[in-house]
């Protein structure tokens, strides 16, 4: 398709700056691709640095990769031109194409000196940076409770009871401000300074006076406000003769004020009046102010230095980060100078830290003056506010740009996506809402029909919200059924998009009456589905023996399928554990026989995965415990088989990304997964997209899409304002909800719902505009939501009224065959499971390396092989992904000791990382024991305790920086090694290293030479990444309190660490098991001896 006129001029602007409002389906998806199309042959370029030179930011991801691949058939197109397009095809990679956080994470790994930050930082996933979140501000206010005094004053004035209360507001807050692109210290200077310049106005008590009494003389006998002539109270205030505090009168007049059509200008005024006085009363509370921001500001604090601990940055980071960057003059001449043209697109949804970021880029002297930004979005489809986007920022830029070039602001209104029927109902709908702001969809498409709009209604319904919900699903579906069957339209045509996905389990439940197929990604209860507690609850019981609850949880599970009355005797004669309880009454009489078979069944169950846990990888544990406890053959069985079998597989597929990501334990994965709890997962896909089948989805998530018909149910859902009685205002400051004063509060809070409730008209107009063909409304329910917000602007010309429709419903056919894809291998169980050959462990890649990898390929190459190509874990080393103490204590003659070496490290590692001066040392050894699921007892204190007090001899404090467990990665060639550091600590200037080791001493100097390369490559690392040399590094073993420093002179690391990298490219280079040879002065009591023993030694 040819470009329009106004499209084409977006496109070949590339002199100046310019600012395109592109109506929803304008085409403006094609004008980004043929602008960058148009600036690589006509742009002013640096020959071979064409691609590089151009910026462009998109919303998503997924948008990055359609920009991408559209960009790369149009200059495929133009290769027949010349070899430059050749070259450009070539070089596309090298786009700098992305989401505004990629674009920063770019920036920052250039530059992570000068930006102050770790070079390989990680950017933390949202829920991880809200846990650090969450227990940082936990942290904060628990110790400002004991510590300030001004603190319970002050949660009693906010009305909060405990800190729980407080914590949800607070954690909105700050979220919100660090958008802005302002420091918490900015934002108390900002708020102090606007509270302590109000001013109360006497003139104002004197017009309100007046315009009471006029008010008065305009009212009906009956009116609120006449109730008043008589009161002492109003007498007083109107003869100024004030008996009580100012504020008593003034909240007595507001209280009592009313409306009146006959004077509603007036009553608008005195209100008006009322909260400009009633502003002042916040100078008394001035200490709360003072005190809440600077809360913040110790919040801001602890929140960071969680996140250097982990080497981690949030997305808001990656943005303050970069504007902080580019302060440095050479660092923005760098990048000014790189990049010549900048492309943003959804510049409706960007806010004001990100206008920051390219106003610095663009500008040399003065705002914009480089001429080089291109902005493009739909203000009318800004829908993103509760994620900090700023619509206003849009037109400030947009107003920006036309103050210095006149004409550059371009509108394009041709719609090349919806009939002109359905375009029609959308203007007349939404030109009285948005009035001025609304730009007129110019339809392209001509419809054959005279309405293409249905509004499904019913006026005489009754019942509660939930009852007209299944009324409305039912004819929603119906119409569904009715629409397919007239031939108008297949299933994977229609689109059902919800507001919010907390009621679409009842739309769900009509589509199956039907016999509907379906695809919902906008289902948000993963986490609470039975079948994923089952399966949590099944990890939880292999994982931790003495988990009870869920052990329990698990035995009652269709995995298992234990009776109560088993349970119930299971308890009655607890010992220990479950499991050993179990392997005791297991054969009682009490039981019946088909219960003492599936008592004996789940022991077999237990005990077997408490042993495979350690053989199998986490991927393969969940892989058995579906396949061993028959789960999906079980729940297909169920009504709902088929989304339960979706379920159970979206698990298995998140525990495999999980391993490919993190490669971490059981343990680990747990936790993850009760983090991620909290967050909103969707559930499991029984219809992929492509299949034909009715898609359920949020508004939100259909930003971008289109659907020949698109149905709006719960138009008369109620919207509900935000709740927080903390709120923030740029260029006001916070403003908080206090039982004795909230004028600032109310002054911020009817500007936010004034642009909440403008945010919700522009949610219902990008609904409307995703259809192609045909929109259906439905409005059954009160008079509320959506529905009352067209109610009066409705052409009822333009729309037919649909009640209901006659047709009996089908029976739901909840169990389909499984094909190939969901087939589950059968895995071979026996004692030593991995002999057998196992396909892709010859084929290994490696993506990471540590050091742990290095020194047992040093002891023994064959070793090496074993555990890293065929992942054997027979019990003679113990390793994480992170780096762990090196059990080389063989000596089977010794006594049997409770614990295995890699757990006493682990507990005495956790305890040097957790202890604080003035903890108590048995509770907290207690809780560390008992989370690992181990009994603790006497024999086991007398076994770790020695390690413990030789920590407590040397622990300190009195350092201007710690830091414990400090992860890092440093690359080497195209791959990277990893490992976490026990303990970093600086004092003066000076750095010194601190590694715990909990090995029995054997041979005290055979350990240190084993050590040596860990701690080397520490300090090479450490200096790397923080550039300052490292004065100490030093082992300490915990078994006597022995302290053993390494050379760390700069030519043993460079040695050290061209040793390493010698290691990784030899592994890279060869995969086979004879390349990998047994150590000459091999350990004769080595559990793979038997692997060895084919070769002639």
């Amino acid at each position: 398709m040819q470009l329009n006129p106004e499209q084409l001029k977006a496109v070949e602007t590339i002199d100046s700056n310019l600012a395109v409002n592109a109506g929803a389906g304008t085409g403006k998806t094609k004008v980004l691709t043929d602008r960058f199309l148009y600036i690589l042959e006509k742009g002013d370029l640096k020959e071979n640095k064409e691609i590089e030179s151009i910026v462009a930011i998109t919303f998503t991801n997924k948008a990055t990769q359609e920009m991408i691949e559209r960009i790369r058939d149009g200059i495929s197109q133009n290769i027949p031109k010349g070899d430059r397009w050749r070259r450009f095809y070539r070089d596309l990679d090298r786009a700098n194409i992305s989401t505004i956080h990629g674009f920063c994470a770019g920036l920052l790994r250039e530059n992570p000196i000068e930006a102050n930050i770790d070079p390989y930082f990680e950017v933390l996933d949202d829920v991880l940076s809200c846990q650090l979140l969450n227990e940082s501000i936990q942290k904060v206010l628990g110790n400002w409770l004991d510590d300030k005094k001004d603190t319970l004053p002050m949660m009693k004035l906010l009305n909060k009871n405990k800190i729980e209360d407080l914590k949800g507001d607070i954690y909105s807050l700050y979220n919100e401000i660090r958008t802005i692109g302002v420091s918490f210290e900015e934002v108390k200077e900002e708020t102090l300074t606007y509270i302590s310049s109000l001013e109360f106005k006497e003139e104002y008590i004197q017009e309100i006076i007046g315009l009471i009494e006029y008010i008065m003389s305009k009212s009906r006998s009956n009116a609120k406000i006449l109730r008043i002539r008589d009161d002492d109270l109003w007498l007083d205030f109107k003869n100024k003769d004030f008996k009580e505090d100012i504020f008593t009168y003034i909240e007595f007049i507001k209280e009592h004020l009313g409306n009146n059509k006959s004077a509603q200008e007036e009553v608008d005024r005195v209100h008006y009046l009322i909260d400009c006085l009633l502003l002042y009363k916040e100078k008394e509370y001035l200490w709360i102010y003072e005190s809440l921001t600077d809360i913040l500001i110790e919040i801001d604090r602890e929140y960071r230095l969680r996140k250097a601990e982990l080497g981690g940055l949030d997305y808001d980071d990656l943005q303050i980060k970069v504007l902080n960057l580019l302060e440095n003059p050479e660092i923005l001449r760098k990048y000014q100078e790189k990049y010549r043209y900048f492309m943003i697109d959804e510049f409706q949804d960007t806010n004001e830290l990100q206008k920051k970021i390219f106003y610095k880029l663009a500008t040399k002297e003065k705002p914009l003056d480089r001429q080089n930004l291109f902005i493009v979005g739909d203000p009318k489809q800004s829908i993103y506010g509760f994620r900090g986007a700023d619509i206003d920022v849009f037109y400030d830029v947009m107003n920006d740009i036309q103050s210095k070039n006149q004409d550059k602001v371009i509108t394009l209104k041709t719609n090349y996506r919806s009939l002109d029927t359905i375009l029609d109902f959308v203007n007349a709908v939404f030109s009285p809402i948005m009035e001025d702001k609304y730009d007129e969809l110019v339809p392209f498409k001509k419809s054959n029909n005279e309405i293409d709009i249905e509004v499904l209604e019913k006026e005489d319904i009754q019942g509660n919200a939930d009852e007209i919900s299944y009324y409305e699903a039912d004819l929603i579906a119906k119409r569904i059924k009715s629409l397919v069957k007239e031939g108008r339209f297949k299933y994977k045509d229609i689109a059902i998009l919800f507001r919010a996905s907390t009621r679409n389990y009842i739309y769900e439940e009509a589509l199956k009456d039907y016999n509907i197929p379906y695809f919902n990604s906008s289902s948000k209860r993963f986490f609470y589905r039975q079948e994923i507690l089952d399966l949590l609850n099944g990890l939880k019981a292999i994982s931790n023996p003495y988990d009870k609850i869920a052990t329990i949880g698990f035995l009652r599970s269709p995995m298992v399928g234990l009776k109560d009355t088993s349970i119930y005797w299971t308890l009655k004669y607890l010992e220990d554990n479950i499991y050993k309880t179990i392997l005791k009454i297991k054969d009682n009489p009490i039981f019946n026989e088909s219960e003492r078979v599936k008592l004996k069944e789940a022991a077999a169950l237990l005990g077997y995965f408490y042993k495979a846990k350690s053989f199998y990888s986490l991927s393969e544990v969940v892989s058995l415990l579906v396949d061993k406890t028959y789960f999906i053959e079980s729940s297909l069985l169920k009504a709902e088989g088929d989304q339960i079998v979706a379920n159970i597989y979206k698990f298995i597929e998140m525990t495999n990304d999980f391993q490919a990501e993190h490669n971490k334990s059981l343990e680990d994965y747990i936790d993850y997964l009760e983090r991620l709890k909290e967050s909103s997962e969707s559930e499991g896909i029984i219809q992929s997209e492509e299949d034909d089948a009715v898609k359920l989805l949020t508004i939100h998530g259909s930003k971008g899409l289109q659907f020949p018909l698109v149905i709006i149910p719960e138009m008369a859902k109620s919207h509900k304002h935000s709740s927080s009685n903390i709120l923030y205002a740029k260029e006001l400051g916070i403003g908080i909800k206090s039982k004795e004063s909230e004028g600032l509060f109310q002054l911020i809070k009817k500007d936010k719902q004034e642009s909440e409730d403008e945010e919700l008209s522009r949610i219902l107009y990008v609904a409307m505009t995703r259809a192609e063909e045909m929109l259906i409304l439905g409005c059954f329910g009160k008079n509320s939501g959506f529905k009352k917000m067209i109610k009066d602007y409705l052409p009822s010309d333009k729309y037919r009224i649909l009640s209901d429709i006659d047709m009996e419903k089908e029976a739901y056919i909840p169990v389909k065959t499984l094909g190939d894809n969901l087939t589950v291998s059968d895995v071979k169980s026996t004692s030593l499971p991995l002999l057998y050959d196992l396909g892709g462990y010859n084929s290994k890649e490696f993506i990471s390396f540590n050091i742990s990898q290095y020194q047992k390929f040093k002891i023994c190459r064959r070793l090496f092989y074993l555990e890293h190509y065929w992942g054997l874990k027979l019990g003679m080393m113990q390793e994480s992904d992170e780096i762990e103490d090196i059990d080389y204590d063989f000596d089977l003659k010794e006594e049997t000791k409770i614990l295995k070496g890699h757990e006493k490290g682990n507990i005495v590692h956790e305890f040097c990382h957790k202890y604080r001066d003035g903890m108590d040392v048995d509770n907290l050894l207690l809780e560390i024991v008992n989370s690992y699921g181990i009994e603790y007892n006497q024999g086991l204190e007398e076994e770790i305790r020695p390690y413990v007090d030789n920590y407590m001899k040397i622990h300190r404090e009195d350092y201007d920086e710690i830091y414990t467990e400090r992860p890092f990665y440093l690359a080497v060639g195209d791959k990277y090694i990893k490992g976490i550091i026990d303990r970093i600590t600086i004092k003066e200037g000076n750095i010194e290293i601190v590694d715990f080791k909990t090995n029995r001493l054997w041979n005290k100097n055979k350990l240190i030479e084993l050590y040596e390369p860990q701690l080397q490559l520490y300090a090479y690392a450490v200096e790397k990444i923080l550039g300052q040399s490292v004065a100490k590094s030093k082992i300490v073993f915990l078994e006597n309190g022995d302290v053993a420093e390494v050379d760390i002179s700069k030519d043993k690391l460079e040695e050290n660490f061209n040793r390493i990298r010698d290691f990784i490219d030899y592994v890279e280079q060869h995969k086979d098991l004879a390349s990998y040879e047994p150590a000459v002065d091999c350990d004769k009591y080595c559990i793979y001896q038997a692997f060895c023993q084919p070769e002639s030694r």
